[in-house]
This record gives C-alpha cells, structure tokens and sequence, in this order.
C-alpha cells in the first residue's frame, strides 16, 4: 500500500453476517457470510466520495477483493483475504490496549 494508506483501511466483521468499514476514502456497509475457510460478500453499498490518487486506486483494489467469494486465514491478529482471481490483501488488527 501507498504511504500512510495502511492506516485510514479498516474492515469490520459482525456476528450477524455484517461487513462495515472504510476502504481507506468512503464507508461501507454489506454482508458477509463466513463458511469454513470462504468468505461470500454479498453487495457491498459506500459512499460516493471521489478521493485523490494513490487513495482511489487503493480504494477500488480492496473494493475488488470484496466482491463476490474470496479465502480468508488468520495469523494471530493478521487477516488475509484472498479473491479467486489471486489478488487479495492483509490487515493487521491493533494490539489489545491500543
């Protein structure tokens, strides 16, 4: 990721099937639905804004691996999603306390 995008991107998961967050510009809001080591987004609704470059391009890049079903494996605090064409991305989560 760009400088300083690894921080503005947050993914939320709840337990009822829910996905919130923000790609790194606008805010999103959807479901998904998690089974054995598969996650299936379902429609994904956001905010319009138009960010600047390099937001943007990162924006619509995680905004690709959130459509449709991707894999997912967690390491500790690290997410990694996968989509099925191969691009995917990881988030780290904060420490507790933090």
């Amino acid at each position: 990721m760009p400088a300083g995008a690894e921080k503005k991107a947050r993914l939320t998961f709840g337990r009822d099937d829910s996905v919130e967050g923000s790609p790194g510009c606008n805010q999103i809001r959807g479901v998904a639905t998690v089974s054995g080591a598969g996650v299936m987004f379902g429609r994904i609704n956001g905010t319009g804004m138009m960010c600047p470059d390099p937001q943007m391009t990162v924006e619509r890049a995680l905004l690709e691996v959130l459509d449709g079903r991707a894999t997912y494996r967690i390491d500790h605090r690290t997410l990694t999603l996968t989509a099925a064409n191969g691009e995917g991305f990881s988030a780290t989560a904060p420490a507790p306390g933090t």
